[in-house]
This record gives C-alpha cells, structure tokens and sequence, in this order.
C-alpha cells in the first residue's frame, strides 16, 4: 500500500520538461504470484491506498493539479474473460497524457510473463519472490523496452516468508548473477509430439535463412535441390548429436513436408496475426482460421515456452438415444 501510493504520487509530483516524460512510469504493473494475493490487493486500490495517498497529500502539502487520484485500473489474470484480453492490452498502449484516462494500475499474474509486448511500459512491482527464478526474469522485462525510459521494477518482499527473507539478504549478489540462478528444464528435443508442432517451422525458417539466389517473401518456387540438402543435413546432424533413436523418424517427417510443399506450393507463408487471403503455408497456432486453411497449412507455434493446446468444455443437457 505504501509504496504503490508513493509510486503513484511520485510520478505527478516529479518535475519534468514535458509532460510526456512521465508517460513510461504512468502506468504501475503489479505482479502477484497468485489469484489470492491479487485479490487482496484489488481490495486496498479502491479503499487504502486512496487514503493513504490523501495522507501523503496533507504531509507534503500536495495541492491542485499536482495530485495524482487513480482513474483506472485493470486486471490480467484467467479470472476474466478470454475475449476481453484485447481490449485490456489495447487499454494499456493508451499513452498519457494523450488520452483522457489512461491506466494508473494494472494487477497481473504470470499472463503476462509470455505475450504481452507493450513499449510504454516502464513501471512494475512485484509483489513476493516469484516461484522461479526463468518466471522472475520474464515478468519483470515486461517493462523498459523502450527507449523513452529504463525500466524500474521494485520488489517487495513479505518478511513473514522465509524464502522472501533469504532473497532480501542475499538481493546484491542473487540479482548480480541471476541468469545463472536459471532452473533447468527437463526437455525432449525431437520427440513425436515436438516434431509434429515445430519441426516444419525450423525447416521453413532455415530454408529461407540459408537462401541466396531465390526470393523468400513467398513459399514459390519451390526451393532447389542443393538448399534442400543443405538444410536437412543441418537438421539430421543435429538429431544425430542429440537423440540418434529419432533420426529415422525425424527423416519421414521432413520428406513428407516437402512433398506436401512441393505439391501444393502455397501463395503465401502465411501471417502471424491479421486477415489471410491465401492459403498460406502456416498459420498461427492457437488462431481460429477458416476450414479450408485448417485443412491444408500447418498449425504452426510462435513460441515453445507453452506447448500444451487449449480446448473448450460444453456441458451436454441433451442427449441422443442410441436405441433410435
């Protein structure tokens, strides 16, 4: 509550040469490691920190348009609404002092660790040591990725946690070294289910990395024997360093995606977000593209950080006799 309500004012009471300096640090992303402590919080921005910002007021003798009041505040986590995600984001690209209200505060869980790619953002606190150190790192460079301003992220530890405490007395060295505070993960390169995702997108992608005398804006012509070769032997070298038992299989898989290729010689690659005409090579995992492109391009990942697919639940109320 305290240091929130100091951030907030502080970023009003400031002295700037234009108003549009203040903009990067306008809006305060705070991260919770769960639902529950969010929830808490939700709590103290419509009661406690209001007050406790009105005290600060009457201390520093803060009067008029220097007062910061908070118009706005939004909330990333699953508790809303698939569909509304969109509109938060776009709520949160509003720049001060711009547009009218733009956000003052911006409650999240780790949603926002992957995906959320906002340049004005420059503001965060986080709220208890993150579980792990990859999730304290991706949370946390959410903010400062413009030029406009350096990020500023302030931890705040509860000294009830014995694991906040070890992080408190040992903030220096831990943050001087954090890559290597990284965990390992236990990965399976080139398995089946790994293949069928991502193999197609590395051999797309090194095949028009690797290309020199042929356009790669688009999946035509299709590419020459040698670029083939080369970037398979690429792929097999590296399947037989890592998992000798899934050469074989690996094999079949590339040799049928460049006969599907080959055959059906697409217009386009395809788009990661926006309005296909054509049907492309690819289309973007997790997107809702029309039957026909769902039938013949390849569902293609962004990102291997999450590869588990989303489905949605219906709860049948009717149901068919068999008998008839």
């Amino acid at each position: 509550m305290r240091v929130l309500s100091a951030l907030l004012q502080s970023v009003k009471s400031i002295s700037v040469a234009e108003e549009k300096l203040r903009d990067p640090y306008w809006t305060a992303i705070t991260y919770f490691n769960s639902i529950r402590e969010l929830g808490h919080a939700a709590t103290l921005i419509r009661a406690d920190i209001r007050e406790y910002m009105n005290s600060i007021w009457i201390r520093k003798a803060i009067k008029g348009d220097e007062r910061r009041f908070i118009n706005r505040d939004i909330e990333l986590t699953s508790r809303i609404n698939s569909n509304d995600i969109p509109e938060y984001l776009e709520q949160l690209s509003k720049s001060y002092p711009e547009e009218s209200y733009p956000v003052d505060i911006c409650l999240a869980t780790n949603m926002i660790s992957v995906g959320v790619d906002i340049p004005r953002l420059g503001l965060m606190t986080v709220i208890g040591q993150p579980k792990t150190t990859s999730e304290y790192i991706q949370a946390t460079s959410r903010v400062g990725r413009s030029k406009k301003g350096p990020g500023i992220v302030f931890t705040i530890y509860n000294c009830s946690k014995p694991r906040d405490r070890s992080h408190f007395e040992h903030f220096q060295e831990y943050h001087s070294k954090i890559y290597s505070k990284v965990e390992p993960t236990s990965v399976t390169p080139f398995s089946a289910p790994a293949r069928e995702r991502a193999l197609h997108a590395i051999l797309v992608g090194l095949i028009r990395f690797y290309s020199t005398d042929q356009s790669t804006s688009t999946p035509r012509p299709f590419p020459k024997k040698e670029l083939i070769e080369r970037v398979t032997q690429v792929i097999y070298d590296r399947v037989n360093l890592i998992d000798e038992e899934e050469y074989e299989k690996t094999l079949e898989l590339i040799e049928e995606k460049l006969e599907y290729w080959k055959n059906e010689l697409p217009m386009i690659y395809g788009k990661p977000s926006g309005q296909i005409t054509d049907i492309p090579l690819m289309y973007s995992a997790g997107t809702n593209p029309p039957e026909d492109i769902k039938a013949r391009a390849w569902s293609t990942p962004t990102s291997m950080r999450n590869v588990d697919a989303t489905c949605d639940a219906t709860v049948i109320t009717d149901y068919i006799n068999i008998d008839n």
